[in-house]
């Protein structure tokens, strides 16, 4: 599990897609109306977040990745999950 946000813990088993490229894992998280990608690289003392992009899944549409974060939490909350 890691840590994106103060007290709130999302984990791989919470991702909707996870692969790895090289030395990159990626985390994919989908949520209405966007999807999180979460890029870990590998270090020394474990796994740290490089790089989160966050892409609407509504077409010509942006979003935050603040703001697609808010929306997955609050779909794992509610006990929903999209994908």
């Amino acid at each position: 599990n890691r840590t994106f946000a103060a007290g709130t813990v999302v984990g791989r088993q919470d991702a909707n897609f996870t692969r790895r490229d090289g030395p990159a894992e990626i985390w994919r998280y989908d949520a209405q109306p966007c999807f999180l990608d979460v890029f870990f690289y590998r270090e020394a003392d474990g796994q740290r977040v490089n790089y989160v992009a966050a892409r609407s899944q509504i077409a010509n549409r942006t979003v935050t990745a603040e703001a697609c974060y808010s929306a997955i939490v609050a779909e794992r909350r509610n006990g929903s999950r999209t994908g």
